[in-house]
């Protein structure tokens, strides 16, 4: 557990990476109905278009804040702040508790794992 905090950034784009592919994979056909509608202005009154935008957006956004995390931990050969690991554990129980079939789960362990970062 000692050196698994040097890799935080990494398993957060990891998770943002996997979360794109999963929906991808599951709605390649909305993926493709929105390209087929000219892209443009296509997500308004579509509410699986727009699940599907929500989906791979929140992706992104793990794959961006991975990238923060990384790149702050290369720069100060340091954990990220526990802070980090508090934000991930709520967002964690918050999805979990609201939709418990889903990869919320693995934001748990890498909480975990920043918390216990000794500082």
């Amino acid at each position: 557990m000692k050196s698994l905090w040097k890799y935080s950034g990494i398993f957060l784009i990891a998770t943002g990476i996997l979360h794109n592919l999963i929906g991808f994979i599951l709605r390649w056909d909305i993926f493709l109905d929105i390209i087929d509608s000219g892209v443009w202005n296509t997500l308004f009154s579509h509410d699986d278009r727009m699940s599907f935008f929500w989906l791979i957006s929140s992706g992104f956004f793990w794959i961006v804040l991975g990238h923060v995390l990384h790149f702050y931990i290369k720069k100060y050969n340091s954990p990220v702040p526990k802070m980090v690991g508090w934000y991930l554990l709520g967002y964690a129980v918050i999805l979990v508790i609201l939709m418990p079939t889903t990869g919320g789960w693995l934001f748990f362990p890498q909480a975990y794992i920043i918390l216990r970062a000794k500082q």
